[in-house]
């Protein structure tokens, strides 16, 4: 990571040729239900391999899918993601919350603690 955010490709705009190959490639079908593309069922450009994974901008890491389709990934992805982000055990294997610790928040939500005079929850 750089001193100034991540060094991750930034999200590219893909232009009309660059959509047309990549609907065309996949028979103007979802990569993944398989739908037909209609002007009622547009597709939606997503990285296979997302950027935050290390995926890039190629045509070759990017395909067309539903909408549908691709809400379901994101809400998946983002499941995933954030489960990861909140389970660090501390040196006795407990899974730990990184903001509570950092909040002085503990216990139950009837015991939590106060940091500051501010009550968290």
């Amino acid at each position: 990571m750089s001193f100034f955010g991540s060094d991750k490709p930034k999200r590219k705009q893909l232009s009309a040729h660059d959509k047309m190959t990549i609907i065309a490639r996949q028979d103007y079908k979802c990569a993944l239900c398989e739908i037909k593309f209609s002007t009622r069922i547009r597709p939606h450009y997503d990285h296979r391999r997302p950027l935050s994974e290390g995926g890039t901008n190629d045509l070759d890491n990017m395909r067309a899918i539903c909408a549908n389709c691709h809400d379901h990934k994101t809400r998946k992805e983002n499941k995933k993601r954030n489960s990861e982000n909140h389970k660090e055990k501390d040196p006795f294997g407990i899974y730990r919350n990184p903001l509570s610790d950092a909040y002085g928040i503990t216990g139950s939500k009837k015991n939590r603690k106060k940091k500051d005079g501010i009550s968290f929850w």
